[in-house]
């Protein structure tokens, strides 16, 4: 019987992807998206090592991006 692999592994996985598209809606994920993607690279958010890429597509509803502190409408 084959395993079935995950689906992640982690901020290894991020680092090594070649693209990636985050999408996100509600207000209740603004905060965390907000500390992924203007907020310090750190362990406690893993989503941070976002920053460190460069091949990366965020896509926000308005209720998704209501705490950041900037924007670019596309």
């Amino acid at each position: 019987m084959k395993r079935c692999q995950r689906n992640y592994d982690g901020v290894g996985t991020i680092l090594e992807t070649r693209k990636i598209l985050l999408l996100a809606s509600g207000m209740n994920k603004s905060k965390a998206i907000v500390k992924a993607i203007e907020g310090p690279v750190t362990a406690m958010v893993p989503a941070s090592a976002l920053q460190l890429r460069h091949d990366v597509m965020v896509i926000l509803d308005k209720n998704g991006c209501s705490k950041a502190s900037r924007s670019e409408v596309l």
